[in-house]
């Protein structure tokens, strides 16, 4: 039927667009756990432990890795390092219930501050009123933060312009020398003339 498929067709679309809100998720304090359920964590584990109820800490990186389809995200990274640093049951390894738990727990927090966030400025903003920032941008005042601080990827084409900045060149340490005529006028200055 024609109308299945174009229905089927239209929410693949929609969902294949990418998150509902660009600037959170570009933000640096977006946690990235808090769209995963508990199937995301057990598909994830039995990825790389299969049906093993115990994993090795070394297994870890591998099962972040596969839940995030990738790399762990810089904003996740540190919550995960720390929840999982002294939660083994044995010096090297963790059971498969303690990993489950952890992850739900860290996934309500990071809802928990994403909820925190509603209605309110994101950390991405500096100005609440738009009255202000026109003030602002009539003083010529500088931001708080530079834009590189507060998203991990630029937003419009005026902020991939130097998003990176270039790497430093380091001054010449040892002077040139001088022309001949550059000699000569550094000794009439000595002997006084020209002075």
């Amino acid at each position: 039927d024609t109308s299945i498929l174009l229905s089927t067709m239209t929410f693949f679309g929609l969902t294949a667009l990418g998150p509902q809100n660009v600037f959170s998720v570009t933000s640096t304090t977006y946690r990235y756990l808090q769209v995963f359920d508990e199937d995301d964590f057990t598909q994830a584990w039995v990825k790389v432990n299969k049906q093993s109820k115990q994993s090795k800490k070394s297994n870890l990186g591998a099962v972040f890795t596969a839940l995030f389809n990738g790399p762990v995200p810089a904003t996740d990274k540190a919550f995960l390092e720390n929840a999982f640093d002294e939660t083994f049951e044995t010096p090297e390894t963790i059971s498969y219930e303690s990993f489950i738990k952890i992850m739900i727990r860290l996934r309500d927090e990071a809802r928990a501050d994403e909820r925190k966030l509603e209605g309110k400025p994101k950390p991405t903003c500096e100005y609440i009123s738009s009255n202000d920032f026109h003030l602002s941008i009539k003083k010529n005042a500088a931001m708080k933060n530079e834009v590189q601080t507060k998203q991990t990827i630029p937003l419009t084409s005026s902020q991939e312009f130097g998003w990176q900045a270039p790497p430093r060149l380091d001054p010449p340490v040892a002077g040139r020398e001088g022309s001949d005529i550059t000699k000569f006028a550094a000794e009439l200055i000595k002997n006084g003339i020209y002075y």
